[in-house]
């Protein structure tokens, strides 16, 4: 998985998109099975919009992940990018 050096590039959208991309699914053919268009998926992929948690459960069966494997992965790319606050 691609590293991230940023907040902005370490995003859902952004993990979503790059999951997508791993696969042949264009964003028409993902926006397809998951009923919606892909203009809304698009703003999903870009982070103008975040997608309901129903949706991105959708997303995750469709992209075949477990929607706790990107909280994961998350958690682990935001260790490193971002202050740490517990100071001891």
């Amino acid at each position: 998985m691609k590293e991230y050096s940023s907040k902005k590039q370490f995003s859902i959208g952004n993990v979503l998109r790059l999951r997508r991309k791993s696969t042949t699914l264009t964003q028409e053919d993902l926006a397809g099975k998951l009923g919606i268009s892909q203009q809304h998926l698009s703003k999903i992929e870009t982070g103008k919009i975040n997608p309901s948690l129903e949706l991105f459960q959708s997303i995750a069966l469709t992209l075949n992940f477990k929607p706790s494997d990107i909280y994961k992965e998350f958690e682990e790319k935001a260790s490193l990018i971002l202050p740490n606050d517990n100071k001891e």
